[in-house]
């Protein structure tokens, strides 16, 4: 999700973005979405030509994203999560020490200055 995107929608913007820029904000039915240069540039124009138009969707903006990721949704969402976490019990569980994968492997930094790495006594990698 772009951060940008939200942030003007606060503000009760009109936003423009394309599909993938958008992404994660489906649910904002009243972003203009446009994939190609020519309607994007049109979608612009049509705004600054209706300027009563582009404030209602400003306005649209502002109230779904404040309805979907408002605080009071968060908040409530979060305390979920915090009463779930307070009841799950830690002790069911049975602790396991993990090694990194490239001890795993054998692989080990032999010469170190010169970016040289071995596995199995292979040089695999040099760097430059």
């Amino acid at each position: 999700m772009k951060v940008k995107i939200l942030d003007y929608c606060l503000a009760g913007l009109p936003v423009i973005s394309t599909t993938i820029g958008a992404s994660g904000y489906e649910k904002v039915d009243s972003l203009i979405i446009k994939d190609d240069k020519e309607h994007i540039i049109k979608a612009i124009t049509d705004l600054l030509d209706d300027k009563v138009r582009a404030q209602e969707i400003g306005r649209k903006n502002r109230e779904k994203v404040v309805d979907l990721y408002g605080w009071s949704r968060i908040a409530g969402k979060f305390e979920t999560a915090l009463a779930l976490a307070e009841d799950f019990n830690l002790k069911h569980f049975k602790e396991e020490i993990f090694q990194p994968f490239w001890l795993e492997e054998k692989r080990h930094a032999m010469d170190v200055l010169n970016s040289h790495f071995i596995i199995e006594n292979k040089i695999i990698h040099e760097c430059e």
